[in-house]
């Protein structure tokens, strides 16, 4: 009985200091309307992001040390994440700014730990959902109301929507989590609870709009348009033809979409118009190359994670990248080439690992995961906007979240199995 109490008690940890950690995801840590600063790229420079995270850090090492041998087991399932980041830990040496990267360091290996406290209690992630739930709620229905009451909730540049985000940017990408986060809960619910769950989804769907984030909304249709293909699966799996009548689609789309571009180029313009993007993506095409030059200078090690965007004083080849491009950049706005830029070709080789690694395990479920669509989300917007492992960004907290849950999942069904 004192066993089950120990347990109860480590697991009401877990459940509060995840609550805590979604509360500050989806609202920050800074004062709202805010202008975005340098020193938020990787929520390093915040002091308050480095109490609030310290105490979490510490209170999900009480919760995992009670079942140590659970997290463990986790993490020889999972693997490379943790190879990531050990990959990380070692960039620390070479990094541009040694303190930049041990910070967002920290940081990252806070939401590894609070996310481990709670698996290891969990009987079945779909409990996550329940925990999400409340901090959800309140941030959908209070952004919409901010965003209609107050002038300072607006975005300043372009004069959308950006709520209690930086930028537009930002709000798109919290709206596309929502809208996934309130779709399975509507699905889990009954009566008036599945009515409130329907408007959190309405609600999450007007932030979506109001921020008019190109990329957040050609996610939005691009998740959309495969979660019809995985339902034609479904249809067509009595006939025998299960996924083979999905890709069959998706190969005579990419075939019409080829040829369409082949006979009229103009048509990538036309495109990129009417998503709101000129042809060099508001001159982020630009910048990758720029960014390309600066890789070429250490290809294989990288400038030390999260530390390019962040040093200070800034490093000669970031100066230069000021000086030309004069909106002052703190991201390449592209995922990938900021995970090659940082960590080098052999960083980026870990994350193409990892990221194969975990849609191959993916299949191995007993049951679908609706978490695979944070994944998914985060890699296309990442083609845009430097997501990934950036835990000042809630898609890249998504990301690593959704990627932790599939190998407790792995493992919970090795272990029912046995």
């Amino acid at each position: 009985m004192e066993g089950k109490v120990q347990r109860n008690i480590y697991f009401q940890i877990a459940i509060i200091i995840f609550v805590v950690y979604l509360f500050f995801g989806f609202f920050g840590t800074s004062l709202p309307f805010q202008s975005k600063g340098d020193s938020d790229y990787g929520g390093g420079g915040n002091i308050i992001n480095q109490v609030v995270y310290t105490i979490l850090f510490l209170a999900s090492l009480i919760s995992l040390f009670v079942r140590r041998l659970d997290a463990i087991a986790i993490i020889k399932r999972e693997k490379v994440f943790t190879i990531f980041l050990v990959w990380c830990f070692f960039s620390t040496f070479w990094s541009l700014s040694p303190v930049d990267t041990a910070k967002r360091l920290f940081l990252t290996l806070t939401l590894f730990t609070v996310m481990l406290s709670l698996l290891v209690h969990t009987s079945s992630t779909d409990e996550i959902l329940k925990f999400v739930k409340p901090v959800l709620y309140l941030y959908v229905f209070l952004s919409v109301a901010v965003c209609l009451a107050i002038p300072g909730a607006k975005d300043p540049k372009f004069h959308t929507w950006r709520g209690f985000s930086y930028t537009k940017n930002t709000l798109g990408q919290w709206a596309l989590v929502c809208i996934i986060l309130s779709y399975y809960i509507y699905k889990m619910e009954k009566g008036f609870a599945k009515f409130i769950a329907s408007m959190a989804i309405l609600f999450s769907l007007a932030l979506l709009v109001g921020s008019r984030s190109a990329t957040s909304i050609s996610t939005f249709f691009l998740i959309g348009i495969m979660g019809a293909l995985f339902s034609i699966d479904e249809l067509f799996k009595p006939l025998g033809l299960g996924r083979a009548a999905s890709v069959i689609i998706f190969l005579f789309s990419v075939i019409m979409i080829v040829s369409f571009i082949f006979i009229s180029p103009e048509i990538i313009g036309t495109f990129t118009e009417t998503i709101g993007k000129d042809p060099s993506f508001s001159g982020r095409t630009d910048l990758w190359t720029a960014m390309l030059i600066s890789i070429s200078h250490h290809p294989f090690l990288g400038t030390g994670f999260r530390a390019f965007w962040g040093v200070n004083p800034p490093s000669q080849y970031l100066e230069h990248i000021n000086s030309v491009f004069i909106w002052l950049p703190n991201e390449s706005h592209n995922a990938y080439i900021d995970i090659t830029n940082e960590l080098g070709f052999i960083g980026l080789g870990i994350f193409v690992v990892m990221t194969v690694r975990y849609f191959v395990n993916l299949r191995k479920l007993n049951s679908p995961s609706p978490w695979k669509w944070f994944i998914i989300a985060a890699l296309i917007i990442s083609l845009q906007e430097s997501v990934l492992f950036n835990v000042g960004n809630f898609l890249g907290v998504m990301f690593i979240i959704s990627y932790l849950i599939l190998f407790a999942r792995l493992r919970r069904q090795e272990v029912e199995v046995v």
